[in-house]
């Protein structure tokens, strides 16, 4: 997906950020009980946190794309470790896309199923004190509350989940080392909120500074803003060599395992719609990032699969596009409701392309 490079990334799928009123949730605080706040849609209800148990809650929407990706892992983990965790799955920020179908109804279809409790928040109180209080405006967002009943962790299902729920359930995990990450993270948080000021006042330069701190801060955690970066030096102030030498910088370094991070980036290079890809993009730094982001997503990832396969095709290496092509097709549509129906649509038509231009390629060679 092409990101605009005077907006930051977020690494989920962002809401516009509305005055907090909750009371702030941290990492080793007391988790707050859902009881009436939530309509209970499927398995027992869990109206408070009982000591002892372990439990994840995966805040979702219909209509997040990512959020539905996540479901089968989601179902895994609860299953693998049903003795001592119970998995919820709490629909939140419905109202942000109107048009979409309900949790209800969503849980109706089964496509993917949900084999674990499902809730809804009521009147946006559990978005409010969960995620808002915390400055967590992007979902999918996954929590854990130990077995004493505190807010042991938070982050992306795919960063860290299963490592971290492992180290709790066997009772090894450090709960003040994630209370310090979690301050890093809300300092960074800070700078890069500066950054966007900052880049809508086209202080550039400014902006930059300040996710060079950010990245610097935690790596891990903001890492991907370092995209951004690399998308105004190359797109919006032209400095073409700096851009490239830090693009290269980041693959190696600060990014070099976080998978959406990698792909935005390779995708942003051979997008016909991005203002790189008619410059006579480094295609090297393309295919390494691209080869790196499927590579750590074990070639499981279609969107991943779909921008390894662009970048092939602006190599000329249609062939092989058409290979990447094809497997990311499947994958997509053998999952339905997992990628957004116009991001298979164009998958789709990519296809097409590549396979008419693999044609000509081999009757002409």
């Amino acid at each position: 997906m092409l990101i605009n490079a005077a907006l930051l990334l977020t690494g989920a799928v962002a809401l516009a950020q509305p005055v907090q009123q909750s009371p702030p949730l941290a990492i080793g605080l007391k988790a707050p009980a859902l009881d009436s706040k939530v309509t209970w849609l499927k398995g027992e209800p869990v109206p408070e946190f009982k000591p002892g148990r372990i439990y994840v809650l995966d805040f979702w929407a219909t209509w997040c794309g990512p959020c539905i990706a996540n479901m089968p892992h989601l179902n895994e983990l609860a299953e693998q470790y049903k003795d001592d965790v119970t998995v919820i799955g709490v629909a939140i920020w419905q109202d942000q896309a109107p048009g979409a179908i309900s949790p209800s109804e969503f849980l109706k279809r089964g496509d993917p199923p949900m084999n674990f409790t499902v809730a809804q928040d009521i009147d946006n109180q559990v978005a409010a004190q969960w995620m808002e209080s915390q400055g967590l405006f992007g979902i999918p967002e996954t929590m854990i509350v130990d077995r004493h009943g505190r807010l042991a962790w938070h982050g992306h299902p795919q960063a860290g989940l299963e490592q971290v729920l492992q180290s709790i359930v066997k009772g090894e995990y450090d709960i003040d080392a994630e209370a310090a990450r979690s301050q890093r993270q809300a300092k960074g948080q800070k700078l890069i909120d500066e950054a966007n000021q900052r880049a809508s006042q086209n202080d550039w330069d400014g902006a930059l500074a300040l996710i060079d701190q950010a990245v610097e801060l935690d790596p891990q955690q903001f890492g991907s803003y370092a995209v951004s970066k690399f998308q105004i030096l190359l797109s919006q102030l032209k400095r073409r060599e700096e851009a490239y030498s830090y693009g290269w910088k980041i693959v190696k370094g600060a990014i070099k395992d976080q998978a959406d991070a990698l792909d935005s980036l390779a995708w942003f290079l051979v997008d016909e719609l991005s203002p790189a890809a008619g410059d006579n993009p480094d295609l090297d730094l393309a295919l390494t990032a691209a080869q790196r982001a499927n590579e750590l997503a074990q070639g499981s990832n279609a969107s991943y699969l779909d921008t390894l396969a662009a970048v092939h095709f602006a190599r000329h290496e249609t062939d092989k596009a058409v290979e990447l092509q094809r497997r990311a097709v499947e994958l997509a549509t053998a999952q339905p409701g997992a990628y957004p129906p116009g991001l298979v649509k164009d998958m789709q038509q990519r296809l097409q392309k590549y396979e008419a231009a693999a044609k000509r390629d081999n009757a002409t060679g």
